[in-house]
C-alpha cells in the first residue's frame, strides 16, 4: 500500500477547518493508496483548541513560522511515497487525489483549476492553476529539497523549480478543489497580495536565486509538538457513571438495563446504579442528587438505563471534561428512538437500521458528563421539578449560559431503546407537565442569568449506607441506600467499584467494604418496598461525599 500525505498548514482557521477536515472524508480513494492527514497548528491557539474539539491529530510550533515552513516541518516527520499540499479553509472535491495522484504518479508533479468563492457565493467556477496546491512524489522533494521560508509565493518558486529540474507539469483543467479568498489572508490583505510591493520584493529575489541555479535548496524547519488526545487524559479513578436504574415495575425497562449493563461496566470506571421508585411522586432530580453523594469521582457520567451511543463519540466527552478544557460535554448531537423489535434485534447483539428520523438532543438529556465542579455551581438538577420532564431543560439552559462545555461538531446519534411511554410524561397525569414545571421551566428560559442563589436552593444534605459488599468478576459491588439527615430511605443503590488490574486484584481500595459474605456472580436489583417514606428536604444542589 502506498501512502499519499496531505500537508496542511494551519493558520487562524479555526472557523473552517472543520469543512476542509469534512471534504477530506468524502474524498474517493484510489486503489492501492492510503490517504492520511499532517496538519500543522503555526503557533494559533484557536485553531489548535478547534482540531482538539473535533478530535483530530495535529502538530504545533510555539512560534508563528508561516506556511512554508511549517510544511517543511511537516514534511520532514516521516517520508510518503507522495505528497499533497492543501490549505486548511479550503475544500476538496471527491475526485482531488483520485485524478491528480495518476498524474503526479507520470510527471512527478500535478495539479489542476480550482473554485474561488467567498462567503459562501462563487465568485470564479474555473480559474487556471498559478502555484499553490498540488501533489508530487517523494522523488521531486529530494531534487528540490523543499519550500523556501519567505512568507509569500514560496508555492510558486516550488512550481518553477520543479519545472527546471525536468518535470514536466500535469494540469488537470478543471476545477478539482474550491479555494476560500478571505479578506483576512496573505492574499487578500492589500500589503501582501499579489500586487504590492512586499510580494514584488520577494519573487524577484526567488528568481535571481532560480537564474543563479539554486533549485535544490535546505529547507528551513522548526521544531513541532504532537497533540495529545483528549482520551489520554481519562483516569479511571476519576471517572463515576450514574444510572437512573429501573425500579422493576416495568418489564421492558428492567430488560433494557440488562441488555446495556455490561456495556457500562466495561468501561472499568466506577457505576452507581440509584433506583427510585415511580410514580406520583417521582423526582429525577433528587435521584441524581443521590447518585452524586454516592459517586467518588469527579467527573461525572449521568445516562438513562435506555440509552447508548458510539463509543469513541462518548469518550472524547469524557475526555474533553478529564483534561479540564471544559466543565462539560454533551456526547450527542441527536437521539434516535428504536421501536419494540429494533430494540429487541439491538438487545440481542445485532444492527438494526431505525424506522424513526434523529431528532435533536438536549445538552443534558438522557446522556451528558458534568464536573463536580460544575455541578456544584450550577446546583445540578432543580429538585422542584416533580415527575418526568422539565429538570433536564432546565440543567440544559443553565449549561448552555455557562457557555464552557463541550459539544460533538458532527452528528452523533444516543439510541433510545423502547418502552412504554411513562404515564407521568402525559399532560394532566400525575405531576409532570403541570402549570408548577412549566412556570419554573420558563423562568429558567426568561432569565438572563439563573443560579442556586435566585433559584432559592439550599443544600441537599444525604448519606450513603452501605448495607453490603462482595466481589463479583474481580470488581467490589456494594448494595445499599441513599437517605437524608433524618434517616428517611430515599433511593436504594448498587455501586460498583473501579475495576481492577488482575495483578492488583488482591489489594483492596481503602473504601471498600470488608467482604464478610461468599462470593456470588450477580447483584439483584434492589427494589424499594412499597411504603418507603418520602424525603422532604430542601432544594438545592451540594450533596456530602462518602
Amino acid at each position: 500500500m502506498k501512502k499519499l500525505s496531505v500537508i496542511v498548514a494551519a493558520f487562524k482557521a479555526a472557523p473552517y477547518v472543520g469543512a476542509m477536515l469534512e471534504s477530506f472524508d468524502k474524498l474517493k480513494r484510489l486503489p492501492g493508496w492510503e490517504y492520511e492527514l499532517r496538519i500543522g497548528v503555526d503557533a494559533c491557539d484557536e485553531t489548535a483548541r478547534e482540531l482538539d474539539i473535533l478530535g483530530v491529530e495535529y502538530w504545533k510550533t510555539q512560534r508563528n513560522v508561516g506556511a512554508y515552513v511549517m510544511r517543511n516541518s511537516l514534511i520532514a516527520l516521516y517520508p510518503a511515497d507522495m505528497y499533497a499540499i492543501f490549505d486548511a479553509d479550503d475544500i476538496l472535491e471527491p475526485e482531488y487525489f483520485f485524478k491528480l495522484i495518476p498524474e503526479a504518479e507520470k510527471c512527478g508533479f500535478s495539479c489542476s483549476h480550482k473554485r474561488v468563492f467567498m462567503d459562501n457565493q462563487t465568485i470564479e467556477s474555473n480559474r487556471g492553476y498559478g502555484g499553490g496546491q498540488c501533489v508530487f512524489t517523494h522523488e521531486l522533494l529530494e531534487k528540490l529539497g523543499g519550500f523556501r521560508s519567505d512568507r509569500v509565493s514560496s508555492d510558486l518558486d516550488f512550481t518553477l523549480r520543479a519545472m527546471i529540474s525536468g518535470v514536466n507539469i500535469s494540469i488537470i483543467p478543471e476545477p478539482l478543489w474550491n479555494y476560500r479568498r478571505l479578506a483576512t489572508s496573505l492574499t487578500g490583505n492589500p500589503a501582501t497580495d499579489c500586487r504590492s510591493s512586499y510580494r514584488a520584493e520577494i519573487e524577484a529575489r526567488q528568481d535571481i536565486l532560480r537564474c543563479s541555479g539554486n533549485i535544490k535548496i535546505t529547507p528551513e524547519k522548526e521544531p513541532l509538538a504532537k497533540s495529545i488526545p483528549w482520551e489520554k487524559s481519562i483516569s479511571a479513578d476519576r471517572v463515576s457513571i450514574i444510572v437512573f436504574t429501573p425500579d422493576g415495575s416495568c418489564p421492558y425497562r428492567k430488560r433494557n438495563w440488562e441488555w446495556l449493563k455490561p456495556s457500562w461496566l466495561g468501561w472499568g470506571f466506577e457505576v452507581i446504579e440509584i433506583t427510585g421508585q415511580s410514580g406520583n411522586d417521582f423526582n429525577k432530580a433528587m435521584l441524581a442528587h443521590a447518585g452524586v453523594a454516592a459517586a467518588r469521582g469527579d467527573v461525572l457520567i449521568f445516562a438513562d438505563a435506555d440509552v447508548f451511543m458510539d463509543r469513541r463519540g462518548l469518550a472524547r466527552a469524557i475526555g474533553a471534561v478529564c483534561s479540564g478544557s471544559f466543565s462539560w460535554a454533551a456526547p450527542n448531537s441527536h437521539v434516535c428512538r428504536y421501536t419494540d423489535e429494533e430494540s429487541e434485534a439491538t438487545g440481542n447483539g445485532g444492527a438494526a437500521i431505525p424506522s424513526n428520523a434523529p431528532y435533536i438532543g438536549q445538552l443534558a438529556g438522557g446522556l451528558f458528563v458534568i464536573s463536580r465542579k460544575c455541578w456544584d455551581e450550577v446546583g445540578g438538577m432543580d429538585t422542584r421539578f416533580i415527575g418526568w420532564g422539565g429538570e433536564d431543560s432546565a440543567l440544559s439552559i443553565l449549561l448552555a449560559k455557562r457557555g464552557d462545555g463541550w459539544k460533538p461538531r458532527k452528528t452523533e446519534i444516543l439510541w433510545h431503546l423502547w418502552h412504554p411511554e411513562q404515564p407521568s410524561k402525559i399532560p394532566g397525569r400525575y405531576k409532570s407537565k403541570n402549570n408548577a414545571n412549566n412556570e419554573l421551566l420558563r423562568q429558567y428560559k426568561d432569565s438572563a442569568v439563573v443560579d442556586k442563589k435566585n433559584n432559592e436552593k439550599g443544600a441537599i444534605n444525604m448519606e450513603v449506607r452501605i448495607t453490603s459488599g462482595t466481589r463479583v468478576n474481580g470488581r467490589h459491588c456494594e448494595a445499599g441506600t441513599v437517605e437524608n439527615l433524618d434517616n428517611q430511605t430515599a433511593f436504594n443503590l448498587i455501586r460498583w467499584g473501579q475495576a481492577v488490574p488482575v495483578e492488583n486484584e488482591g489489594r483492596k481500595r481503602d473504601s471498600e467494604a470488608v467482604n464478610t459474605q461468599p462470593e456470588i456472580t450477580e447483584v439483584e436489583e434492589v427494589t424499594p418496598p412499597e411504603n418507603t417514606p418520602k424525603m422532604k428536604v430542601k432544594n438545592g444542589s451540594s450533596s456530602k461525599r462518602k
